[in-house]
């Protein structure tokens, strides 16, 4: 019995010590985890934002598809429906005033784009679908 109350004696405070040894290393490398946490946050908001751009793009390619969109529909209306475009662009014209572009957020090239058209009182004028080059 002394025994076993020698050898608890003795490996209590080893214990002890590696425990606040090893949380003297988590200290050390906290800023270093703490970055590499913020990263990981940052690369999941990327993802979501992408995956939300193409599930409006998908939305909006439909509703042409289907003529679901007509000219008349207001910007604020059409930025709710739509989320915010790819570009969006001022015009110095007469009759029109904006250009949006829609495509897919992670590629330029071989994809559909729609560019829409907005009036002096920031309605929808038209469109135009682009098609992919071959």
């Amino acid at each position: 019995m002394l025994k076993k109350a020698k050898i608890a004696g003795f490996l209590l405070p080893v214990i002890i010590f590696l425990f606040f040894l090893s949380g003297c290393v988590l200290i050390k490398k906290g800023p270093q985890l703490r970055t590499l946490k913020e990263l990981g946050d940052s690369q999941r908001r990327m993802e979501l934002y992408i995956q939300k751009k193409e599930t409006n793009l998908k939305r909006l390619l439909e509703d042409i598809e289907e003529n679901r969109l007509q000219p008349g529909l207001s910007y604020g209306d059409f930025i709710s429906s739509y989320g915010r475009p790819v570009l969006e662009k001022s015009l110095d014209r007469q009759d029109l005033t904006k250009e949006l572009l829609y495509r897919r957020p992670t590629q330029y090239f071989n994809t559909k784009k729609v560019y829409l058209y907005f009036d002096q009182n920031l309605n929808l004028s038209h469109w135009r679908l682009q098609l992919p080059s071959q």
